[in-house]
């Protein structure tokens, strides 16, 4: 049985581990808070037993690795599942001791995960996609719909700026609109051409235009 002061450590790691991860997830930087939680799974089990002997806690279920199911599918981060899936596996009291059911729940990711994946294969070679056909084409229920919209409008990796759908924030010539620092006025042009300065067609200013 490992000693109080090794299982403590382990809880230090961890909750370190998982306040950078919040910390990276309230700046909008998901992947870096997929990774911090990623990398705490290897202190969960001392964590829990730690806090279950020492501090009387019970489990629903664990921060870390409810970070990693709700937005590692979103990511379309398979290995992030294949990993949870073999530490709940080789640590069986991780899920003995939460009261939820983390196998099931794990199931339920990698089922969002490949719907993501439908998603954003489709919308590479489309403009954009709506709910009625993510439903009747892509065969993705309402419930995953709302979660990979939701999620990746938050990641910024779609934009719904037509309001009828989502489209890849990634996708170049889009048009979009862009406001001239300088004078205010706003523009019209494919995403790519204000990626570099402009002169305004108004002011006739030089500037680098930004996205509204």
């Amino acid at each position: 049985m490992a000693k109080k002061a090794e299982l403590e450590l382990e809880a230090r790691q961890y909750h370190a581990l998982m306040e950078r991860a919040r910390a990276a997830q309230r700046r909008g930087l998901y992947q870096e808070a997929i990774d911090a939680a990623f990398a705490s799974l290897d202190f969960v089990d001392g964590m829990m037993q730690y806090e279950r002997r020492f501090e009387s806690r019970t489990f629903d279920s664990v921060d870390g690795i409810d970070l990693i199911l709700e937005w590692a599918p979103l990511v379309l981060g398979y290995d992030y599942l294949d990993r949870l899936e073999s530490l709940l596996k080789e640590k069986k009291r991780i899920q003995k001791h939460t009261s939820e059911d983390l196998g099931a729940r794990l199931v339920e990711a990698r089922e969002l995960m490949w719907a993501a994946y439908r998603v954003w294969e489709f919308l590479e070679h489309h403009a954009e996609l709506n709910a009625r056909t993510a439903r009747e084409v892509l065969k993705v229920d309402s419930g995953a719909w709302q979660a990979i919209r939701s999620g990746w409008l938050k990641m910024r990796i779609a934009d719904d700026s037509r309001k009828r759908g989502i489209a890849l924030a990634t996708r170049l010539g889009k048009i979009v609109d862009a406001k001239c620092p300088a004078c205010g006025l706003v523009a019209e042009a494919p995403k790519a051409m204000f990626l570099e300065e402009l002169a305004c067609p108004k002011c006739k200013k030089n500037a680098w235009f930004v996205l509204v």
